[in-house]
């Protein structure tokens, strides 16, 4: 809850896209890859920035992609604990690039949270959706500023808890590590047992912005509704 807690922002692009049929890093806005657009709303704000999910789905899919061949990375290097830092010629600073770090065979999103969070410099993150079209500069600063270093801050959005809008502290890792290991998988159910600090979006001057925000695309009818 002050301005010298450290804080990180990652985005999770581990999942399979079932239901939208596709690599939802492909979802694109106006011919700009959404994953593009919210990179460049959160790097002004965060120092560092994470993607986390599976190597060998997530490049291929861009490199062959007609809409990613103006934003492609430049370059990707290696670093020693099998991360990478990507190199956008469109962004001033690295994304650091996470393979999951726990064995499962079933991409879910604890999985991507974990390892983000183990990669991770700062004391706390925030987490958001590969498929998030209207995160904004506002709802970011508002939560960066909220952040605690023993507690998931939680925005409650028309009643219901947002954990792919929240910010994680690291001392919640083992807590993540447990559910892993016991093949819990429910983010709502992680921060129903963490230590927490929920937020009624709707006391706050953000209320509409955050009902915006919390909305992702989940099949191709969602695309065609929403934007």
């Amino acid at each position: 809850m002050t301005d010298d807690i450290s804080v990180s922002a990652a985005i999770l692009a581990g999942g399979l896209g079932r239901r939208m049929g596709f690599n939802k890093a492909l979802l694109a806005n106006q011919g700009e890859p959404l994953l593009v657009k919210n990179l460049l709303c959160l790097s002004p704000i965060f120092d560092e920035i994470l993607i986390a999910g599976h190597d060998s789905a997530f490049w291929a899919d861009l490199q062959t992609s007609s809409v990613w061949q103006p934003w492609l990375p430049k370059a990707r290097i290696q670093r020693p604990d099998a991360s990478w830092d990507i190199h956008f010629p469109w962004l001033s600073k690295p994304v650091r690039y996470v393979e999951d770090q726990f064995p499962i065979h079933t991409r879910v999103a604890l999985v991507g949270l974990y390892s983000a969070l183990t990669c991770s410099q700062s004391l706390c993150m925030l987490i958001c959706g590969l498929d998030m079209p209207f995160l904004s500069p506002e709802i970011l600063l508002f939560l960066k500023s909220q952040a605690d270093p023993k507690n998931i801050v939680v925005p409650i959005v028309d009643g219901f808890p947002q954990p792919l809008l929240s910010i994680y502290p690291k001392t919640i890792l083992p807590i993540c590590l447990r559910q892993l290991t016991s093949q819990d998988y429910s983010l709502q159910r992680l921060i129903a047992q963490s230590p927490c600090i929920p937020i009624p979006t709707e006391r706050t001057t953000l209320s509409l912005a955050f009902q915006k925000a919390a909305i992702n695309w989940n099949t191709p009818q969602d695309v065609e509704k929403i934007s």
